[in-house]
């Protein structure tokens, strides 16, 4: 799901100036609603801000169930592209944002506020996301991969849609083979891109279990330079969790930290998960609540 996030976002940009653009910077995604198998997804996105080479985009995830003939917020996610030329270097895209209704207007209000606390979280990031961890965790898996043309979309750089796609992959299988049984991805957080990953480049993705809670656990996910391991080209961290045939919430099995390296992963992932305890707090109001959805409705749902 979080690469079609990423083919949302990207379309948007592609229609409107005509040319892509790299994901520098996708802020935490917390998945609301589950998506039951044979539903349809709706992406809905809003180019909501614009720099000197920067487009922000707001997407919002539906979910349509034919059986209930329900509707439904499944998520939603704020991202920072930047437009680059073939070498990689921010290049200016001369599109200027205004709003012309007051959904519009309000929409570029938020998104700006966004962004400011955006920066200030990139710093933050970045500076920790220097960290060679280094550590090396019970469970975990580590897959080295050649980039390809095919990993592209129309530069010689990867697109972000497929290093998505192959994220969630390895957070899924340390947790589905942890769980014993079928997992559901409960948030993403944030994710910096600190530079573009150009074809012919070897990238190392690794995933480890850092925690597990009653019925949820976090993994972390790496990308970094196979020859260069202190290349790190982003980290993040994925909330999985377990449920039954039904899709219910299932106990997971005790997990107790042993090395000093898994204390060290299991005290951190605590404070990350008491800060998304925080934001789910705010967009709960649609937990399980279906929406009145019009596609010739053109402004977003979760910003009011």
């Amino acid at each position: 799901m979080l690469n079609w996030i990423v083919d949302s976002g990207v379309i948007s940009i592609l229609k409107t100036i005509g040319k892509e653009a790299v994901l520098g910077y996708m802020d935490n995604v917390y998945f609301i609603n589950p998506v039951t198998i044979g539903s349809m997804l709706i992406y809905r996105s809003w180019i909501a801000r614009a720099g000197k080479s920067s487009l922000d985009i707001y997407t919002e995830i539906i979910s349509y169930y034919r059986k209930t003939n329900e509707y439904k917020i499944v998520a939603a996610a704020k991202s920072i592209y930047v437009c680059v030329d073939q070498n990689g270097r921010p290049e200016p895209h001369g599109l200027c944002i205004e709003g012309r209704e007051s959904w519009g207007k309000k929409l570029i209000e938020y998104m700006d506020k966004w962004h400011e606390k955006a920066l200030a979280a990139i710093e933050k990031a970045k500076s920790s996301m220097g960290e060679a961890k280094g550590r090396l965790l019970r469970h975990h898996l580590r897959t080295v991969r050649r980039v390809s043309s095919e990993d592209t979309m129309t530069s010689n750089m990867m697109y972000a849609g497929r290093l998505m796609l192959m994220l969630d992959e390895a957070a899924g299988i340390i947790a589905s083979q942890y769980a014993g049984s079928g997992v559901v991805t409960a948030s993403v957080d944030q994710m910096i891109f600190t530079s573009p990953i150009k074809v012919g480049d070897v990238i190392e993705v690794s995933a480890s279990l850092t925690r597990t809670w009653r019925t949820s656990m976090e993994i972390e996910v790496t990308v970094k330079g196979y020859e260069d391991s202190d290349n790190i080209k982003t980290r993040s961290y994925f909330t999985f969790v377990k449920i039954d045939d039904l899709g219910r919430p299932e106990p997971l099995k005790p997990y107790e930290p042993v090395t000093p390296e898994e204390v060290e992963a299991w005290v951190e992932a605590d404070f990350r998960r008491k800060s998304r305890i925080e934001d789910l707090e705010k967009i709960s109001i649609y937990k399980g609540l279906p929406i009145s959805y019009n596609r010739d409705y053109k402004s977003p749902y979760l910003v009011v």
